[in-house]
């Protein structure tokens, strides 16, 4: 049999031959015969490819993700995460699971067609209800393994990302409200499942079934941070943020409720802006993680000051 051939758009892809061969190997029936491999472009955390395999007179589509460098020091537990896939599987949520080896950070789904979720722009109030349902079932799930915290991971991250050279100016103020804003979001509900990375990209369509991917960082959580996640992914308004949990709770929310989602915008941008710090000193992927970090924790520390967020300080005092 030849080497592994790897293309995109009729290009041959060099250079991951060896890595993608490696991890096709490990998958049980599968050979490189029958494989047509092509990466798919735009992940910042992992490679992954789209699998075509031949079976008789049909071909099926996979994903095949292979972990990247920074998996442990982002604190990515793969065992933890396929725990929780076992456990969205079960409500027909997530990508479905074909194959997991955790030790050598190698994952296979089917491959979901339909694409990302088209919110809209502004998200339309069909799509808020699609999501805040599809958020809501995951909160009502089973237990998964592992708690996170969106606090603790930022000091973790701060500390990582220090040891490595990767801090930028505005991460010292950042890590300050960081520290004001815990004291003033202490949980109020038991932890329950969270996804705990809601990026719109995370969410597909797949043939008007929403399917949740990417679940690295599910754990027992707080539910106020899954949804402020999501409001903060999508940069809503206000208004969009009434939208979004009134169709969660399915009723207006409390001034309360809304004073935490909101808060959690902001703690939001604060875990991805030093989620880049650590990736800018460590990771090797082709991408500006300085820009990315620096728009976070700006965004973060500019709406810390806005009206929003000083009604949010007040309601929770």
């Amino acid at each position: 049999m030849g080497p592994l051939c790897i293309t995109t758009g009729g290009i041959v892809w060099t250079g991951m031959e060896e890595l993608v061969s490696r991890a096709i190997a490990r998958v049980p029936g599968w050979r490189e015969s029958d494989l047509v491999v092509t990466p798919i472009t735009g992940g910042i955390t992992n490679t992954s490819y789209l699998v075509k395999r031949r079976a008789n007179d049909s071909t099926e589509a996979f994903v095949l993700r292979i972990g990247g460098k920074t998996a442990s020091s982002l604190g990515i537990d793969r065992h933890r995460e396929l725990a929780a896939m076992r456990v969205v599987e079960r409500i027909d949520l997530g990508a479905p699971l074909v194959f997991a080896d955790p030790g050598a950070d190698i994952l296979v789904t089917r491959f979901v067609g339909g694409g990302q979720f088209r919110f809209g722009e502004p998200p339309s109030t069909s799509a808020m209800q699609r999501a805040a349902r599809a958020v809501r079932r995951i909160h009502e799930a089973a237990a998964f393994d592992g708690t996170f915290s969106p606090f603790e991971t930022v000091r973790t991250y701060s500390r990582t990302a220090a040891e490595h050279g990767g801090l930028i100016d505005a991460a010292g103020p950042a890590l300050e409200l960081s520290a004001s804003l815990e004291r003033m979001l202490s949980p109020d509900l038991p932890a329950c499942p969270c996804h705990n990375d809601l990026l719109p990209a995370n969410i597909l369509d797949d043939a008007g079934h929403l399917r949740i991917i990417d679940w690295e960082y599910a754990a027992m959580g707080d539910r106020w941070f899954d949804l402020g996640n999501l409001a903060a992914n999508l940069e809503l308004s206000d208004d969009g943020i009434f939208d979004l949990l009134t169709a969660y709770l399915e009723r207006a929310p409390l001034p309360v409720e809304m004073a935490r989602v909101t808060a959690m915008t902001v703690v939001s941008d604060l875990r991805e802006g030093f989620w880049a710090l650590v990736q800018r000193g460590q990771s090797s992927i082709d991408f500006d993680f300085d820009e990315y970090a620096k728009k976070h924790l700006e965004r973060a520390l500019r709406r810390s000051t806005e009206g929003p967020i000083q009604a949010a300080h007040r309601t929770l005092a």
